[in-house]
């Protein structure tokens, strides 16, 4: 597997391989020398004709392209002739502002005005501190240049301006990823229209050094850190043909499986990807971004409108939503600590210490839901390690009333410990939960995290066992006790009749989906650029 997962959220359905480059961001002041420093002389008639300049390469720009980013560009230009935005900008300067500060200040009132009238004009707000610093390098003579590398790359920035996302060469720049931003953002929407990948506002997206190989994957928002040979293997078709390419190797193969495919989805940006790729609804809906890098938790409001977008393009599907699960490397300052041990920190561990988001969450999705009622919500509990922990999940469930009557949720958990393949305790976690799921990128950390080699030769021999009642080629016997212990769960499940899903890495590997499938398993989740090619495949197989 990768070294680590990053996520953000997704703009478009495309795949990107290869190195990363980072562009900083940094603002360029002006000298403070001479009669720079004072406001009174000739410094607003020098200032309006920057702003005058600005305007005139954004139409200049436009004109060059056609549909969105012309749009755009032509919009950021009618911001700078806007006569209002003169009029702040006279104002800095008679109260005596020297030019960077007037500049900086007048953008950023007038930004002000836009974010309070909100939706549209809002989002177009972030523009005008993009738009104050190519006025001031306009003003100090400085050219708008971007120093990028001459073969291709994947651009890593804190946030892109829409001027420098219009000036990126598509056959170079494969992809880009932004630690701030949206996908709604004026950049983001530029480069969907080149067809160039994004995943915007990666925490912590910054950290990854120059050079790094990842796999970019912007249909599930994720950004896959120093991938593995499988991973780059399973994304190269995808990263080298186009999505009406894939369709077709899909649909020549294609015949009704006997599982539903869903797609793994981070956020309601990735939607039109899964849909476009013919998901049977989403099998793993990641609920962190919402949280990611705040300083405070995502109100209800905030939460609802995130689901909701979410649960309207899946009318008549089922979505399977994880509550946030939190990871050690991405702490979050408004969490209380949940203690001691292997789990602290992660999972429903960590939601348990902090039960007002967990009720707030339950809330949301809930009533999210119910302004879709034709979409078929099932709400899971991240990383559950016994189950006593799935009997207090469904115990919080219970108390905001998302238990008994006629609600039409179902509640289940993600199998990914260890301790929960105990006989014992997956039957009574059966009987408990409408279903489960299997995360098997955590089930196989862990599972191999506790293999010692004390006993070794026992252990050996209990693999080698599994590998015989596997009817299955099997590289290790590593890999053979990870797929005995699924089809342990696979089947426990099936034996009581509850619905059972995979949704981590394994999900993609058609070999292994396909064996699955013969265990009994109901859905497979992966990224929605890989639901063709796994249609595909399984249609071949099956």
């Amino acid at each position: 597997m990768a070294e680590r997962v990053l996520v953000g959220a997704g703009v478009g359905a495309g795949v990107a391989i290869g190195t990363t480059f980072y562009l900083p961001t940094a603002s360029y002041h002006l000298s403070q020398s001479g009669s720079m420093q004072d406001p009174r002389r000739m410094f607003f008639s020098a200032a309006r004709a920057a702003v005058a300049e600005v305007a005139r390469e954004l139409e200049a720009d436009a004109e060059k392209t056609t549909g969105d980013s012309q749009n755009i560009l032509y919009a950021l230009a009618g911001i700078l002739t806007d006569p209002e935005l003169a009029g702040v900008l006279k104002d800095y300067f008679a109260e005596g502002a020297a030019p960077e500060q007037a500049i900086r200040g007048a953008f950023s009132q007038f930004s002000r005005k836009l974010l309070k009238l909100g939706g549209y004009f809002g989002e177009r707000a972030a523009d005008l501190d993009d738009l104050a610093e190519r006025v001031i390098r306009q003003l100090g003579g400085v050219l708008d240049s971007v120093e990028l590398p001459s073969s291709p790359f994947i651009l890593i920035t804190d946030n892109l301006s829409p001027m420098i996302a219009n000036k990126l060469d598509p056959s170079l720049c494969l992809g880009v990823i932004t630690a701030s931003g949206g996908a709604t953002s004026h950049a983001a929407i530029i480069l969907k229209s080149a067809r160039v990948p994004v995943v915007a506002g990666v925490y912590d997206a910054t950290s990854v050094a120059n050079g790094t190989r990842v796999v970019l994957d912007a249909s599930s928002g994720q950004i896959f850190v120093k991938p593995d040979a499988i991973e780059i293997e399973r994304y190269s078709l995808v990263a080298e043909a186009n999505t009406t390419a894939i369709q077709i190797i899909a649909e020549k193969a294609l015949k009704p499986l006997p599982v539903r495919v869903m797609a793994n989805l981070g956020s309601s940006t990735e939607s039109a990807a899964a849909v476009e790729a013919g998901a049977d609804g989403v099998g793993l809906l990641r609920t962190e971004l919402l949280f990611l890098g705040a300083e405070t938790p995502p109100s209800l409001q905030d939460q609802m409108f995130e689901y909701s977008k979410i649960f309207s393009r899946f009318a008549g599907e089922r979505v399977l939503a994880r509550l946030l699960d939190v990871d050690v490397d991405k702490p979050l300052p408004f969490m209380q600590n949940s203690g001691d041990g292997k789990y602290a920190g992660r999972g429903l561990t960590a939601l348990l210490a902090n039960p007002e988001i967990l009720r707030e969450q339950l809330r949301a999705l809930s009533q999210a839901q119910g302004y879709y009622p034709r979409t078929e919500l099932w709400i899971m509990a991240p990383m559950v390690t016994s189950a006593t922990q799935a009997r207090q999940f469904l115990d919080f469930a219970a108390e905001v009333g998302l238990v008994g009557g006629d609600h039409p949720i179902k509640l289940g958990v993600m199998i990914e410990v260890p301790e929960v393949l105990v006989e014992a305790e997956l039957t009574l976690i059966l009987r408990m939960c409408d279903f489960v799921s299997i995360g098997t990128n955590d089930l196989t950390h862990y599972i191999l995290q506790d293999y010692q080699p004390v006993n070794e030769a026992g252990r050996l021999l209990n693999q080698e066992h599994s590998r015989r009642t596997l009817s299955l080629e099997v590289d290790s016997p590593y890999e053979a006790l990870i797929f005995s212990q699924v089809r342990r769960v696979i089947e426990a499940a099936k034996l009581v009749g509850k619905p059972v899903g995979v949704c981590g890495e394994m999900a993609a590997d058609a070999r292994a989906s396909t064996q699955f499938i013969k265990w009994g398993v109901d859905s497979l989740s992966v990224a929605p650029a890989l639901i063709a090619p796994l249609r595909a495949a399984l249609s071949s197989a099956l």
